[in-house]
C-alpha cells in the first residue's frame, strides 16, 4: 500500500518576499515586485541594434553579490565556489527545514531540485566583463546571435550542495526539464515516499536567469513582454492584450514526509501532494507554436485527476501556469477537454513573475496558502479576458471558497507538461 505524502515545510526566496505568508499577501492584495531592470537596457540595446523599439527590460532578479553570510550561519570561506542559483536554492532550503520544525534534520534524507538554466551567473559575468570593454561591444554582439541556440547549464551541482549542507546522506539528484523542473522534481520526491524508499524529502527549485542571453532568448521569440509605461501591471495571464511575460528570480523548497513519519513528530501539515505526473507533448517543441488543442495536456491532466480519487468536480481551484503568453490559451484549452464546468482558473505570474524552472513549487507553495486560507486571488493586471472556452472561469477579484483540492498544472520547452493535484489534509 503506497504512503500518503504531505508537506510539513516551506521556504523560500524571492526579490519580493522571503516567506510565504509575506508572498502570498502580496498576491492577495495585487502587489507585483516586477521591476525595470536598468542595467540590461543598455546591453539590450546594442544587441538588438535597429531591431530595439525602447521597451523596458522588466522583471526580478536579485543582487549578484549575493552573500550566504547574509542569510545563513556558518563558515562560508568557499562561498566563491556556489553559482547564484546554488546559494538560492541553500537559503530556501535552510527556511524549509527550520519550518517544518526539525532541529536536527535526519541524514538519511533524499533530496530533489529542479532547475531550467542551472547554474548562469558565472557565465554572466563573463559577458558582463566583455561588455565593460568598448572595444568589445562587436564581439558581445556576434556572441549575441547564437545565444538562441545556447544552452549554458551546469546544474548538477544544486543539489549536491543542498545536501553537502545539511550533512545528508540520502538519494540526491538534480532535474532540468524547462519550467516543469521543480514539479519534476516534486514529483520524484513524493514516489519515493510513497514506496517507502524514504520518509522524508526536500523537493526545491531554483532559478536565477534573469539576465542577457535568457532575456534575448525570450524576446527574440516572441515570449517577453514589451512595454514602456505599465511595468507592475506588463504580465497580464489570460488576457485579451496580453505581449508575453517577464524572468523572474527565486528559489522555493518543500519538505515532504510520508504521513506515519509526520504525525509521529506532530509535524504541522500543510496539505497532501496527492499526485504528480509529469510527460511529453510529442507534438511540439514549445507551446507557443504548437496547433494549440491541448490533447496530450488534457490527457494528463485527466489522468492526474484520476490518480487522486478525485472526480473532476471535486477540484474546487486550478493553478495555473498561463504565463502572460499566447500559450495561455492552449492551456485553457486542455482544461476545457477535462472539465465540463471549468473550477476557478488562477495565474500567480502576474504578481510573481515567471522564474522558470522554480515556477511550479512556488505555485504549489501559494496554492496550499490559498487552501489554508479559503481564498481564491485574483487574476491580476487582466483588463479583458479573453474568451477561449464557454464555461472557462478565470476570476479578475478575488473571493472566499472552501477549498479542498487544487489542480496544479504545467508546462515548458521541449514539449514538457505536468499536472499535480493537492488536497487538504484532514486528521
Amino acid at each position: 500500500m503506497s504512503k500518503k505524502v504531505l508537506v510539513t515545510g516551506i521556504g523560500l526566496i524571492t526579490p519580493g518576499a522571503s516567506d510565504i505568508e509575506s508572498l502570498w499577501s502580496r498576491v492577495k492584495s495585487g502587489d507585483s515586485y516586477l521591476e525595470r531592470i536598468n542595467e540590461l537596457e543598455e546591453m539590450i540595446s546594442v544587441c538588438l541594434g535597429n531591431r530595439f523599439d525602447g521597451s523596458y527590460a522588466i522583471g526580478s532578479r536579485f543582487d549578484r553579490n549575493l552573500t550566504l553570510q547574509d542569510y545563513l550561519d556558518g563558515d562560508f570561506g568557499h562561498e566563491k565556489l556556489y553559482d547564484l542559483t546554488t546559494k538560492l536554492s541553500l537559503i530556501s532550503s535552510q527556511r524549509a527545514v527550520e519550518d517544518a520544525g526539525f532541529g536536527n534534520f535526519p541524514k538519511n534524507s533524499f533530496v530533489f531540485y529542479g532547475s531550467a538554466r542551472g547554474n548562469t551567473s558565472e557565465f554572466e559575468k563573463k559577458l558582463q566583463q566583455i561588455y565593460s570593454s568598448i572595444e568589445h561591444r562587436e564581439k558581445l554582439k556576434k556572441v549575441m546571435r547564437h545565444v538562441r541556440g545556447a544552452s549554458i547549464t551546469s546544474e548538477s551541482s544544486i543539489a549536491s550542495s543542498v545536501s553537502r549542507y545539511h550533512g545528508l546522506k540520502g538519494f540526491t539528484t538534480t532535474i532540468g526539464s524547462a519550467c516543469t523542473s521543480s514539479l519534476s522534481s516534486l514529483k520524484i520526491a513524493a514516489d519515493y515516499i510513497r514506496m517507502g524508499e524514504t520518509d522524508i524529502a526536500i523537493a526545491g527549485g531554483s532559478e536565477a536567469a534573469l539576465n542577457l542571453p535568457m532575456y534575448l532568448w525570450f524576446r527574440l521569440g516572441g515570449m517577453y513582454c514589451s512595454s514602456v509605461e505599465e511595468i507592475k501591471n506588463a504580465v497580464r495571464p489570460f488576457c485579451n492584450t496580453r505581449n508575453g511575460t517577464a524572468i523572474s528570480e527565486g528559489s522555493c523548497s518543500l519538505i515532504l514526509e510520508s504521513e506515519e513519519h509526520a504525525l509521529q513528530r506532530g509535524a504541522k501539515i500543510y496539505g497532501e501532494i496527492s499526485s504528480v505526473l509529469t510527460s511529453i507533448d510529442p507534438n511540439t517543441i514549445n507551446f507557443e507554436s504548437m496547433s494549440g488543442d491541448g490533447l496530450e495536456y488534457g490527457s494528463l491532466i485527466k489522468k492526474s485527476i484520476e490518480l487522486s480519487g478525485l472526480s473532476t468536480e471535486e477540484i474546487d481551484l486550478i493553478s495555473a501556469h498561463a504565463p502572460g503568453t499566447r500559450g495561455d490559451a492552449i492551456e485553457v484549452r486542455a482544461i476545457d477537454r477535462v472539465f465540463k464546468m471549468h473550477p476557478p482558473t488562477v495565474s500567480f505570474k502576474g504578481i510573481t513573475g515567471h522564474s522558470i524552472g522554480a515556477c511550479g513549487l512556488l505555485e504549489v507553495a501559494l496554492s496550499l496558502k490559498a487552501m489554508q486560507d479559503s481564498y481564491v486571488p485574483a487574476n491580476h493586471n487582466v483588463h479583458e479576458v479573453e474568451i477561449v472556452s464557454d464555461v472557462q472561469n478565470i476570476p479578475t477579484t478575488g473571493f472566499s471558497k472552501n477549498i479542498n483540492s487544487i489542480l496544479k498544472t504545467g508546462s515548458g520547452f521541449g514539449g514538457y507538461i505536468a499536472s499535480t493535484v493537492l488536497k487538504n489534509y484532514v486528521f
